[in-house]
């Protein structure tokens, strides 16, 4: 973009709007809609505040060290600066990231209701980080689930086997894709599109008998 000559305006927005969605796309795949506009918009106001800051310095200091052309920045640092700027920004983004898994594992409880083929079943499922199973041929995912629950509902048309690892070895679950997910808590309640439900003998907890992400809910 730097080395283009002035673009219109117009033009160069349409590029940029539509390279910034890809770079999300990419970056955070594509879920649900809602999720994926949430996440372009935070990425625009990111990237606005740090060309205003970019462009604060460059006009403050008049530094060659900065340029600004199509409103594409360029950074002349060599690869001793491009080095630590990228360890800092990897530390920086390390520890947001700690601290918001920590956040977000804290147990939250759902209800959880899983409905398929004219039935239903509830449950009361545990917001779980640890739980980062997907379907591994769609991406969507993994709803864990104790199997006795979900028995009479189970659907082997939609058979899958979801891969589990832990430390020691990789087993397997069985999953289907039922008709229709919904998670509730007291913020309201939301459809999980495409998520699909595996049975486990394996949740210790007795208070739940389901795990779910937390990073797949907007709630």
């Amino acid at each position: 973009m730097i080395i283009l000559v002035d673009l219109p305006p117009a033009l160069s927005a349409v590029l940029k709007i539509a390279v910034g969605l890809l770079i999300v796309g990419l970056a955070f795949r594509f879920y649900r809609l809602k999720s994926f506009f949430i996440a372009a918009g935070i990425f625009v106001f990111s990237s606005f505040v740090f060309l205003g800051v970019t462009v604060g310095i460059y006009m403050l200091f008049k530094t060659e060290a900065i340029a600004v052309k199509n409103s594409t920045v360029y950074f002349d640092i060599g690869a001793r600066g491009l080095l630590l700027c990228a360890f800092f920004a990897y530390a920086v983004s390390s520890l947001i990231v700690r601290l918001y898994n920590r956040s977000l594992a804290k147990g939250e409880m759902y209800m959880l209701k899983i409905e398929n083929g004219g039935k239903s079943v509830s449950a009361l499922a545990l917001a779980d980080t640890g739980n980062k199973l997907r379907e591994p041929f769609s991406g969507k995912s993994v709803i864990v689930v104790k199997s006795d629950l979900v028995k009479d509902i189970f659907d082997r048309k939609s058979l899958r086997l979801i891969p589990a690892a832990t430390v020691n070895s990789v087993s397997y679950l069985e999953a289907f894709k039922p008709d229709r997910v919904v998670v509730k808590n007291s913020n309201g309640e939301e459809v999980i599109d495409g998520a699909y439900v595996a049975l486990s003998d394996e949740i210790k907890n007795g208070s739940c008998s389901a795990v779910i992400n937390p990073e797949i809910l907007s709630l």
